[in-house]
């Protein structure tokens, strides 16, 4: 049945125009490119500090669980269980290794969905576009021929669940200041024995043609990753809250310099990582570093420089006041 919805779907977009498999590729594509860690470092840093830390939850979490759980499934793609299917070749960069759930549709609507969520009562404009925009990924999966209904439907649930997950855990730190450090230990035993699990857990070997149709280990590099992001999350919040408690006042004007600034910092921080852990480390480990320290960097080092600047224009202010 998915399979034959996959081949209705393939004979429509063989039949339309081009444009459209384009428009789909890049709607899909943009879902999973590294610039939209700028979304919830925009909210954390000049909107509201809760939305950007319920968004950071969920789509940090989202990911590290999908991964995991593609890497147990270890369900191949849909032109794998079928040669019939032959999906859109602008989609096959982003389609590598299993299919079970779509990593995109969990970042359609633990990232973009949720945004547009956290922005219902101010703008609700941006809610229904982050929605509709979420629904495009989801289905661009399966127009693209790279997920199964299934994959891109379980996927977009799990990314919500997880948002909802997320709200409740922001909650109930603010609600009980005292457990951060509780938060912070149980998570980062969570990764380390998810790392454990992905590391040492048995994977199929099967061939094709005298190919191995999934190396598991180049598989692991996302989960990896992921673990890198949820960990640099973790330590970055509880210092956050212990040390500096980053407030996101300010006008306009002073909140576009801080995120243009910050952005700018956390790009070239993150080009010289790449080219340090590339030089040194093997891929697993450079991807986990890759990802932890622009965390890091966004969520305390960034804003310990912007409160730390503040506090002196606001001191320089003061004495000049004193002085008039």
């Amino acid at each position: 049945m998915d399979i034959q919805y996959l081949l209705w779907l393939q004979e429509i977009r063989n039949q339309a125009d081009p444009f459209w498999e384009q428009l789909f590729g890049v709607i899909s594509n943009i879902s999973v490119e590294s610039a939209i860690i700028a979304i919830p470092l925009l909210f954390y840093w000049c909107i509201d500090k809760q939305s950007g830390q319920r968004l950071l939850l969920s789509f940090s979490f989202a990911s590290l669980i999908n991964d995991v759980i593609k890497l147990t499934a270890c369900i191949y793609r849909p032109w794998v269980r079928d040669a019939a299917v032959v999906p859109a070749q602008i989609a096959m960069d982003g389609a590598t290794g299993y299919s079970f759930p779509s990593g995109h549709s969990v970042n359609a609507t633990s990232l973009f969905m949720a945004a547009g969520l956290e922005r219902r009562k101010k703008a609700l404009w941006f809610t229904v576009l982050m929605s509709v925009f979420a629904v495009l990924v989801v289905f661009s999966r399966n127009f693209l021929g790279v997920h199964t209904p299934q994959d891109a439907v379980v996927g977009a649930i799990e990314g919500l669940l997880l948002y909802a997950l997320a709200c409740r855990m922001v909650q109930w730190t603010y609600r009980h200041t005292d457990h951060d450090l509780t938060v912070l230990v149980l998570g980062l035993v969570l990764v380390i024995v998810m790392i454990l699990y992905v590391a040492l857990k048995p994977y199929p070997l099967d061939y094709a043609d005298g190919k191995l149709l999934v190396d598991p280990e180049a598989m692991q590099l996302d989960f990896f990753k992921s673990a890198g992001v949820v960990s640099g999350i973790l330590v970055a919040w509880f210092l956050e809250r212990r040390t500096l408690s980053f407030t996101v006042d300010g006008t306009r004007a002073q909140k576009i310099l801080r995120f243009v600034i910050g952005m700018a910092v956390l790009l070239a921080v993150n080009a010289l990582i790449h080219v340090i852990t590339g030089a040194t480390l093997s891929e697993n480990p450079a991807g986990f570093i890759n990802r932890f320290v622009p965390m890091f960097l966004g969520i305390y080092l960034i804003p310990l420089c912007f409160t730390r600047i503040r506090q002196l224009s606001e001191k320089r202010k003061t004495t000049s006041d004193e002085r008039g």
